[in-house]
């Protein structure tokens, strides 16, 4: 049955959760859907978006008063909804799915909620709005176990929890072990409030000197770049540790390498990890909030779980897989196991799904 959906978020440019949604949108408009998609902050399109899929357009921003931003990012939104007049509205990221349901009220377009950050993360008054405002959605779309959790003033007949996908468009090459470089890789925008590539830095340096031939490569760019830097040259660590800027071929950089390190305090489901895992990395991953990591990894059988913000467990597990090179490559091996798991086709069927359980009870 063909529908005809609107897609909102802030900015469709980098990130995850652009990836996903133009994921989800190229395949739902392959299967004969009616696609329409809002990036109301930036109109500028990064992800390769389906041709058939029309670009919203929001209507320019007066000028406004000091704070009251959102307000007026709710009417553009509401004035695209009133104009498309769209059987479902599907928006991304914590402020989209505000901005979705307080413009969508009175119109009886039914708002299905992606949930893509950590909840836990937000403090204050804030969350007390979020879940306030949240309690008016139509469905709730999640990335992992923990967020659907936190969630528990929410009818749980109107969540359920969807992944990324293992890959997007072609698979994954199949892993090739045959030339194994001697570095670690990491990939990710340069963001220490995130990202934490400082607790990673601080684990390099204190095993750098046990294994002088290991050198990290650090795939991204980001605000905290320069930060980053002075981190490298306060432990003199600057003929060890790469900033290799983003790459267009994540797979191509990364295959060769040892292991590949994921330090976050929070991610959804980490798409570098899941990239690392398919091509058979052997892997070493934070057990960040809201669970992404723990979806992924079974510890010790596909890769290894570490605290947070614990640059010595960190360590610790870095020594183990280089002292455990067999042990490591068949974490590796098994790893690759996600592409079944997390298999394109399946993830976009259990969108299209809840899209017709959530809001045409099919």
């Amino acid at each position: 049955m063909r529908h005809k959906i609107l897609f909102v978020i802030n900015k469709m440019t980098y990130g995850g959760a652009a990836k996903i949604m133009a994921f989800v949108a190229n395949g739902l408009t392959a299967r004969g859907h009616e696609v329409h998609l809002l990036s109301y902050e930036n109109p500028n399109i990064i992800p390769a978006l389906d041709a058939r899929i029309h670009i919203a357009q929001a209507p320019p921003q007066p000028p406004a008063l000091p704070g009251l931003r959102r307000i007026v990012q709710v009417w553009q939104v509401r004035h695209v909804i009133r104009q498309l007049k769209p059987e479902v509205i599907i928006s991304f990221l914590t402020y989209p799915n505000l901005i979705s349901i307080l413009a969508a009220q009175g119109t009886g377009i039914p708002v299905i909620i992606a949930e893509r950050g950590d909840p836990y993360a937000w403090q204050g008054w804030f969350t007390r709005l979020r879940d306030g405002v949240y309690r008016f959605a139509n469905g709730y779309i999640f990335q992992t176990h923990r967020a659907k959790e936190y969630y528990s003033n929410i009818n749980p007949s109107k969540a359920i929890v969807i992944p990324n996908p293992a890959y997007i468009g072609e698979k994954p090459p199949a892993p090739n072990r045959a030339e194994i470089q001697e570095t670690i890789v990491t990939v990710g925008r340069l963001e220490l409030k995130q990202k934490r590539q400082d607790v990673l830095i601080q684990a390099f340096a204190q095993i750098a000197t046990e294994y002088p031939e290991i050198r990290l490569v650090v795939y991204g760019d980001g605000e905290d770049e320069m930060r980053i830097r002075s981190l490298i040259a306060e432990h003199q660590l600057e003929g060890r540790i790469l900033l290799a800027g983003v790459t267009k071929n994540v797979y191509a950089a990364i295959q060769s390498a040892r292991l590949f390190v994921l330090s976050s305090d929070y991610e959804g489901i980490p798409n570098a990890l899941i990239e690392a895992m398919s091509v058979g990395l052997p892997c070493i991953s934070t057990d960040c909030s809201p669970g992404g990591a723990a979806e992924l990894i079974e510890n010790m059988h596909n890769g290894i779980l570490v605290k947070t913000g614990d640059s010595r467990a960190l360590a610790q597990a870095i020594r183990f897989m280089l002292d455990h090179p067999q042990q490591a490559e068949q974490m590796g091996q098994n790893a690759t196991k996600i592409l079944d798991r997390f298999n394109p086709t399946y993830i976009l069927d259990a969108w299209e799904n809840a899209i017709h359980r959530f809001v045409f009870r099919i």
